[in-house]
């Protein structure tokens, strides 16, 4: 488990199948939020329960609350064609 600030990451509009998404890169990974919470505590916890599913996941804290970020898989990244398009869709 990994926890971050949200001001170490650089933020990027994507599209998906599901429409415009929010995503972050870490580590040279793309990351997707997939839950919100306001307490560290309960992150960790949601954290932990990913881990030990056997997936991988980040907190991001940010202003006033914590985000779990998964990894888009490679398969997806590849698809949407990420490293060609996220120059162009920076959004901070």
């Amino acid at each position: 488990m990994i926890l971050i600030s949200s001001t170490d990451v650089k933020h990027y509009d994507i599209l998906t199948p599901r429409g415009i998404e929010i995503a972050i890169i870490y580590l040279g990974k793309t990351f997707l939020a997939t839950d919100i919470y306001a307490d560290l505590k309960a992150a960790i916890l949601a954290c932990r329960r990913d881990l030990d599913a056997g997936l991988f996941s980040i907190v991001v804290k940010g202003k006033d609350n914590y985000q779990i970020w998964c990894p888009l898989p490679i398969e997806l990244e590849q698809a949407f064609n990420l490293e060609f398009n996220l120059e162009k869709l920076a959004v901070s």
